[in-house]
Order: structure tokens, then C-alpha cells, then sequence
């Protein structure tokens, strides 16, 4: 069932997001394509490395947005990048399970600097800073639907002449012919 197809979801409590980025603009535009998912949300904001550990691991997040290159400098080596330095703090104290990176770079498209994040890491997903509001905001609601909310509480809104019982009746037919029930438009 694709997205736009399922019922709404509704978190009973926000989604924590930390976005990790030296840049404000930057900043806004994650949060801008996170306020596109409709989903309930609190923002917490870092610039630096130093500025990112205190919340991360002082605080509960859900997910956390990082730039891997935290200067207005041009880059040095990948091995220097702060972003990775900070994806690998937060493996090495063992959080991976339960905050969800994204790696947003303006760098990701450079020759190995995603298998590298993929491989090490495995990233919820890895955008480019020049991807559109809507792009990332479509990653966002597949992390979601994947990662089924993050397990935070929902509430599911039905249209109108669905509710719980008819699709746990659904549920119980054999799948052909509830394959052939929903292309008959029910």
C-alpha cells in the first residue's frame, strides 16, 4: 500500500528530532520538510560536534539529522568530518537501536563518502542538501512506515466506512481474494 494510500497516522506524543548542522538555513530546511510529514514533532538544534554530544546523550531523541561537515570551511579529509565522528559516538555507546540517523550533506554525492556512511552505519537514509522539501519529506514518511513510528504511541484515522472490524475481517480472507476485494474498490 503505498503512503498516500494508508489510513493517517497520528502520534500520541511528539516524535524528538535533533538536527546537526552548522548551518541555521540548513537547519530549517529539515525541520521545514519534517513539519511536511505531518507528524507531531519537538526540534532540538546543534552546530558543532561539542554542541551535539551534551543533548545526545543527556537527552531521548528519536531520530538525529546530521551534517557530516560542520564548518564553512572546505572539507578535509573524511576521516576529519565531525558528522561521521558523531554517528560513530553514537554507535560506540550503543544508541544506534534506539535514535534513527539521517545524514543530510551536501557532500553525499561524493565518490565513497555514502557506501562509506551506508556501510558503517546504516543510515536511515542519506540526502543531499540539494534534494527538494518534498524528496526528503517522502524519505521521512518511508523511515517512518519501515520503522513503524519509531514505537512511539499512535492512533489510526479511518476513512469513512473503514474501521477496525472490517479490516480484521479483511485479515482473515485468503489473500487472493482479499487482493481481489480491495481492487474492487473496497
Amino acid at each position: 500500500m503505498a503512503i498516500s494510500d494508508s489510513a493517517p497516522v497520528v502520534l500520541l506524543e511528539s516524535l524528538r528530532v535533533l538536527i546537526i548542522d552548522d548551518r541555521p538555513v540548513d537547519q530549517l530546511l529539515v525541520q521545514d520538510a519534517f513539519k511536511a510529514s505531518n507528524v507531531k514533532i519537538d526540534f532540538s538544534f546543534a552546530e558543532s560536534y561539542e554542541d551535539a554530544l551534551r543533548p545526545l546523550f543527556n537527552e531521548y531523541f528519536d531520530v538525529a539529522v546530521v551534517d557530516l561537515v560542520l564548518t564553512q570551511e572546505f572539507p578535509g579529509p573524511v576521516e576529519e568530518w565531525e558528522g561521521f565522528d558523531i554517528i560513530q559516538e553514537i554507535f560506540e555507546r550503543g544508541l544506534q537501536s534506539d535514535i534513527a540517523v539521517f545524514i543530510n550533506s551536501a557532500f553525499a554525492n561524493l565518490p565513497g563518502v555514502a557506501r562509506q556512511a551506508v556501510s558503517k552505519f546504516h543510515p536511515e537514509d542519506i540526502w543531499d542538501k540539494s534534494f527538494s522539501t518534498a524528496q526528503v519529506a517522502q524519505s521521512i514518511l518511508l523511515a517512518f512506515e519501515r520503522a513503524h513510528y519509531f514505537g512511539l504511541k499512535v492512533r489510526v484515522d479511518f476513512e469513512a466506512e473503514l474501521n477496525w472490524d472490517i479490516l480484521v475481517n479483511n485479515l482473515r480472507m485468503p489473500l487472493h481474494a482479499l487482493s481481489t476485494y480491495l481492487d474492487a474498490g473496497h
